[in-house]
């Protein structure tokens, strides 16, 4: 196994376990039941599992089009959740603190992913 298809599924469960500890979190706070936590829930981990679900797709097969949108996908959300970590002066929780830079993880594994195929082609 090459090491960007390591870095690439450490990525992955790392983005889904802050997905999961940013639901429970946010769960006794707003209740999965309420419009309230309905919409928290759209708004902070299900972004994160998307993200890694796209990047569990260039880890099957990486294409060009899978790795095209997993890496649309890394700048968008890098660029949604980086200005409040900068403008925290990164004095945040850890969790999103964490997020952005789960992303850059993703991001940078898989270009080097898209690399190793580009060469293998």
């Amino acid at each position: 196994m090459s090491g960007a298809r390591l870095a690439l599924r450490l990525g992955v469960l790392l983005c889904l376990a802050t997905a999961a500890l940013t639901l429970l979190a946010l769960q006794s706070e707003y209740p999965g039941s309420t419009r309230a936590g309905m919409r928290v829930a759209l708004e902070e981990p299900l972004p994160l599992a998307l993200l890694a679900w796209l990047h569990l797709v260039v880890l099957d097969r990486p294409r060009r089009v899978a790795v095209a949108a997993a890496l649309a996908a890394d700048a968008l959300y890098i660029a949604l959740a980086l200005p409040s970590v900068v403008r925290a002066g990164f004095r945040l929780p850890p969790l999103p603190l964490a997020e952005p830079f789960v992303a850059l993880l993703l991001a940078a594994a898989t270009l080097a992913m898209a690399r190793e195929a580009s060469r293998r082609a």
